[in-house]
């Protein structure tokens, strides 16, 4: 996650003081903390479990860690292959904007899965973390959108004078 796109954090300075900021970080921290449910230890529904493991996902009939790793490895890892290639030159645009719609909806579907099994872990410190990577993702896929937006040239590599212009805009 923000491995390629931190680079343009530097564009933020002006929208919002370390002060503003830190109190906006705390605060969502606390909303979060508040939000997260006590933990349980329930068994899955088999007859949602039967039906496949999306659906036992989506209505959270598993343990939070099977619900987050695999997708959060999956999906970090696609980014991030797309990433290198977008940067590399050595796929087009189009393809890095229909991989991170696809990326998009997997991970509204994961984002609803891990809220919802936030409350099936040992611990509410993992329910606080998982719902904090939520957070965080839903954080990443914005700024994703502002860089494609507002930096195309910089982060697809643009100036080359061998890349077709056409691609970035």
């Amino acid at each position: 996650m923000f491995l390629y796109t931190a680079e343009y954090w530097q564009y933020y300075r002006g929208l919002i003081l370390v002060t503003q900021f830190l109190l906006l970080l705390i605060a969502s921290l606390l909303l979060v903390w508040i939000s997260t449910p006590d933990t349980n230890q329930r068994l899955p529904n088999r007859i949602r479990l039967s039906l496949g493991l999306p659906f036992a996902f989506w209505y959270s009939d598993v343990l939070l860690w099977q619900v987050f790793w695999p997708c959060w490895i999956g999906l970090n890892t696609l980014v991030f292959l797309v990433d290198s290639l977008a940067k590399l030159g050595i796929t087009s645009v189009l393809i890095w904007d229909t991989t991170q719609l696809l990326v998009f909806v997997v991970l509204y579907w994961w984002c609803i899965s891990v809220w919802r099994s936030s409350a099936n872990t040992r611990l509410k410190l993992w329910a606080f973390l998982a719902r904090l990577m939520v957070v965080v993702s839903f954080l990443e896929i914005a700024h994703r959108v502002y860089v494609r937006i507002n930096f195309p040239r910089e982060f697809f590599n643009c100036n080359d004078g061998l890349f077709n212009f056409r691609n970035c805009f």
